[in-house]
């Protein structure tokens, strides 16, 4: 690995230096400028040698030298260090104003190479019972200050600094205050590693309520925890002992091999592991296999995609660019133990036939709505037939009907995932070549309908479920690191 210290001189601001790896593309530069800048990559001129810098420019190629000045043009549409207006709250403003912030949530301004913690922020900021707990929580350490930022940010509509918190994160955590390896700011951060260390924290201070009956110590394993069940076996002696063990998980890990095209592959693959260890029988180190099935699924589960390893080569975390498949409706039952599917699969297939009622209700009412208006009915006549027809009595009350297939044990089991499916409802990507560069970005569906909030810092814009689609990966592009799914009942 080659890494060449370089200084950008931009019209009307201080010269700074950024790191280039020469090993890396164009793209991932642009990115570390944008970050630094706010100047967008696709409005980014970087003149270098033969012209403007293109995204899939080999650096290696340039012939830069070491302190080499580069001259950027193009202008940011906000600077990431500080809000350009005051912050207006909710209860200051007017109805006209109300009704422009509730179009979409609030952005979060980068301090610095903290798009990988504003992503992770943004994703967590999609699960209402944390911010519940949250609420709860008068303690003034990282999960106070996770509690004031949300707080903050539920009564503005503007981008918000997230000075407190990056202070409170970096206090409790001091390997995301690294300085980058220029010396000029700070480094860039992994975002999967910041989403498990927050997760940790929070873990250890929201306390479950006593006599809680899924057996949580925190109030978070209530509703983001499951249970695996472990065999392990050794694979050389049918005399050693099989060892049962059942752990608890907060998260899913996708493993991305040379065949993975689906995440339900890689993180079925995820599941089986060989080891070395001690064997008691045969008095040396053998090999074990060790086979793990989920035994209690969460109202949340987060799916980590291992797209980053350590190159020992180029002393940094090198991606793997393979597209993998997700999907919108995940069917997590075969990945359960025998026990577990045989209880949550006769709701899982109850719940379907109860969902393709509803659809099958949906394109009737659409196909007769079509018939009306091509006979010409006038629109009272269509709104008057279209609530008769949603109005029906036989209309399939799905949460009833999923409460009566559940045995006592599993109704009491708050937090828990009986149905065993979820739908998809917040992707944090990555785009660049190393889990240490590049740029991080949070995906959040839409309340209502198909649309998607895109968490790009500051810049909060509406994206189509086609655009989430395209975040499967193949390149150096935005692509999924971690999915964040919730149960459908």
């Amino acid at each position: 690995m080659t890494v060449i210290p370089v200084t950008i001189k931009w019209a009307g601001q201080k010269p700074f230096e950024v790191e280039v790896d020469t090993e890396e593309s164009g793209a991932t530069l642009k990115m570390q400028i944008y970050s630094i800048t706010g100047v967008e990559t696709d409005r980014q001129k970087l003149l270098v040698k033969g012209g403007a810098l293109k995204d899939d420019q080999d650096m290696s190629k340039l012939g830069l030298k070491p302190k080499q000045t580069l001259m950027l043009m193009g202008s940011a549409s906000e600077l990431p260090q500080a809000p350009t207006q005051k912050i207006v709250f909710m209860e200051d403003m007017d109805e006209s104003e109300l009704a422009m912030a509730s179009k979409s949530p609030p952005g979060l301004q980068n301090l610095g190479n903290t798009c990988y913690m504003n992503s992770t922020l943004q994703l967590l900021r999609a699960i209402p019972e944390l911010q519940t707990e949250l609420g709860n929580f008068s303690g003034a350490n990282l999960t106070g200050s996770l509690r004031d930022l949300y707080k903050s940010m539920d009564k503005t509509s503007e981008s918000f600094p997230p000075a407190m918190f990056l202070q409170a994160l970096r206090n409790v955590y001091p390997q995301f205050a690294q300085q980058s390896r220029s010396g000029m700011g700070f480094a860039q951060q992994d975002a999967e590693e910041c989403w498990s260390q927050i997760i940790y924290t929070l873990r250890q201070n929201l306390k479950a309520s006593t006599g809680s009956v899924s057996g949580a110590e925190s109030s978070l394993d209530t509703f983001m925890s499951g249970r695996m069940k472990t065999i392990m076996t050794c694979a050389e002696s049918d005399a050693e002992p099989v060892v049962e063990t059942q752990e608890p998980f907060v998260k899913l890990n996708c493993h991305i091999g040379s065949t993975t095209n689906y995440m339900i592959d890689g993180i079925r693959d995820s599941l089986t592991d060989q080891i070395e260890k001690h064997s008691d029988v045969l008095d040396r180190n053998a090999t074990f296999i060790k086979k793990s099935s989920v035994s209690r699924l969460p109202k949340y589960l987060n799916v980590n995609f291992v797209r980053f390893f350590f190159k020992t080569g180029i002393q940094k975390k090198a991606k793997i660019l393979r597209k993998v498949g997700f999907p919108f409706e995940l069917d997590a039952t075969e990945l359960c133990t025998d026990d577990l599917r045989q209880k949550i699969a006769p709701i899982r297939d109850r719940v379907r036939e109860l969902q393709k009622a509803e659809e099958d209700a949906e394109r009737a009412r659409k196909r007769t709505k079509t018939q009306l208006t091509d006979e010409g009915a006038s629109s009272s006549e269509i709104s008057a037939k279209m609530d008769t027809m949603g109005a029906s009595s036989d209309k399939p009350d799905l949460q009833k009907e999923v409460d009566s297939l559940l045995t006592e044990e599993m109704k009491n089991d708050t937090g828990a995932n009986n149905c065993g499916l979820y739908e998809l409802i917040g992707v944090l990507t990555h785009s660049g070549a190393s889990a240490d560069s590049g740029h991080y970005q949070a995906w959040m569906k839409a309340p209502m309908g198909d649309d998607w909030y895109r968490f790009n810092d500051d810049k909060v814009t509406v994206v189509s479920k086609e655009k989430i689609e395209g975040l499967a990966g193949g390149g150096e592009s935005d692509s999924i690191y971690i999915g964040l799914y919730k149960s459908k009942f």
